[in-house]
């Protein structure tokens, strides 16, 4: 599904558009020419779902060179494995997502607890892979479009948003980061974490987003700002925002 210039949707659960696996984040495809990189990579329970639709949607799976991880809870990370074979593409991500997804670490992605809270089927397996770590600030290539990785920790560790400028629109990938309406989610976990929350969403605020594409509910083509200044604005009540 085409959203705009550049950018596609490939995947998406039942708190999306639900083109793909019940559970899988919103993967979005972006599109630099004769690059294409995927944002995040759902579940894996659906690898081949994603990859049709990525033929639907026209495009050669093969050019896909890259996957990028916003953070390594398994409904963005647990479909690296799938895609990353079958495509031959590398994954990155944060350092601390790249260690827990390339270790198999399922207590570091809080997989048990949301088993136990009914997020995941108990019988789940999640399958870890090679990930390349990256710094915050560090630029990468894909075709003519560049993204920035931002550590945007608060949601969760290791959380990553992915900056670029699209024909001059600033355009940011924003995983669990925020919501339209500036809601967020917090869970109950090791690591979601309310001052460093208020301190990534003060970072984004100041980038000045128009667009905004988060991996679950809607996504916001223009005044994307709106979201990251109305979670902030909760945030300097001492309060914290609306959850998704």
């Amino acid at each position: 599904m085409k959203v705009c210039e550049r950018v596609y949707i490939v995947g998406s659960g039942d708190a999306g558009f639900s083109i793909s696996h019940y559970r899988d984040c919103t993967v979005f495809l972006v599109d630099g020419g004769q690059d294409l990189a995927l944002i995040d990579a759902g579940i894996g329970e659906d690898t081949p779902g994603i990859i049709d639709n990525i033929k639907k949607e026209g495009f050669n799976p093969d050019r896909i060179s890259k996957i990028l991880l916003t953070h390594g809870h398994a409904d963005h990370s647990g479909g690296a494995y799938g895609l990353k074979y079958a495509l031959g593409a590398e994954v990155f991500a944060t350092a601390e997502t790249a260690r827990f997804v390339t270790e198999e670490d399922q207590h570091a992605i809080a997989l048990p607890e949301a088993k136990l809270a009914g997020a995941y089927e108990q019988g789940y397996v999640f399958h870890g892979c090679p990930v390349t770590p990256l710094k915050d600030g560090e630029d990468l290539a894909v075709g003519d479009i560049t993204l920035k990785l931002i550590e945007t920790p608060g949601h969760c560790d290791g959380h990553a948003s992915y900056y670029t400028e699209i024909n001059g629109r600033r355009t940011l990938f924003g995983g669990d980061f925020v919501f339209p309406f500036g809601r967020v989610i917090l869970q109950n976990i090791w690591d979601c974490r309310i001052p460093e929350y208020a301190n990534s969403m003060n970072r984004i605020k100041e980038l000045k987003i128009n667009s905004l594409f988060s991996a679950h509910a809607g996504f916001m083509l223009e005044r994307g700002y709106t979201a990251v200044e109305a979670a902030c604005a909760a945030f300097d009540r001492l309060g914290v925002p609306q959850g998704l």
